[in-house]
């Protein structure tokens, strides 16, 4: 889960609402050198699915007692992660081998600054995997385009709607992590408009594009009350359509 605190609440995201979004902007990525090629909708379902391993853990969250929250998925136990994260690759695998290649291989990169045994034999175990897939093509400029897809659906979710830049959330203040030659290698950077729009500047999206994102207000009075379950049940969901846009159309 995707956890972001108000001062009542905390908005919750689940990982599956990120995915969805992350793969609605591969779906409009403006490389089209890439996306005429064959194998282009590969990139598309690995995107969409890559958090799909969490479906099932999402349904309840799972509560932090060192941070006095729920877990998000930055603090979510690693033994259990990385068991969603193994269910997740190998059902993206029954849909199609590539895009499993490239979520195998973002998922175990995440795990390369952990030095502990089972950081490194889920990274092992998915660098066999990698080998016995056998992809033949070049995947670094999917793989970034992953990234960009995950990071700005990333963006969307841990900023609270319109918020001021010098407020917002650490990670993506100076700009996401790939660059693209279709862009000139710039530093694609971000900013909320107003409490919808998104500005990227430069424009990586084909056009204009919106998504309804969807997440739940936990009640922290409730939780603090009645239990985490129960105030669960009782979370109202919320949807705002994100708009991401060009700095022309600001």
């Amino acid at each position: 889960m995707i956890i972001r605190e108000e001062s009542e609440f905390w908005v919750v995201t689940t990982q599956h609402e990120h995915g969805g979004l992350s793969g609605h902007l591969a779906s409009r990525w403006r490389d089209t050198n890439r996306r005429k090629q064959s194998d282009w909708q590969s990139v598309v379902i690995a995107a969409r699915e890559h958090d799909r391993g969490w479906k099932e853990a999402d349904h309840l969250p799972k509560w932090d007692a060192i941070h006095g929250q729920p877990h998000d998925f930055n603090s979510y136990p690693d033994e259990d992660k990385i068991a969603l994260y193994r269910r997740g690759i190998e059902e993206v695998q029954l849909m199609d081998e590539r895009a499993a290649y490239l979520v195998s291989r973002h998922l175990s990169a995440f795990f390369k600054s952990i030095d502990t045994p089972r950081a490194s034999a889920f990274i092992k175990g998915e660098q066999l995997r990698q080998s016995n897939m056998k992809i033949k093509t070049d995947t670094t400029i999917d793989q970034q385009i992953l990234t960009m897809c995950d990071e700005l659906s990333l963006y969307a979710c841990l900023n609270r709607p319109g918020v001021q830049k010098k407020d917002e959330f650490p990670w993506f203040k100076n700009g996401f992590s790939s660059r693209f030659t279709f862009l000139d290698d710039q530093i694609v950077q971000a900013h909320w408009h107003d409490e919808r729009r998104i500005v990227l500047d430069p424009f990586p999206l084909l056009e204009t594009t919106r998504y309804p994102l969807h997440s739940f207000h936990l009640q922290k009075e409730i939780v603090f009350s009645d239990g985490l379950k129960a105030a669960w049940n009782h979370a109202k969901m919320e949807k705002n359509i994100v708009t991401f846009m060009k700095a022309s159309e600001a």
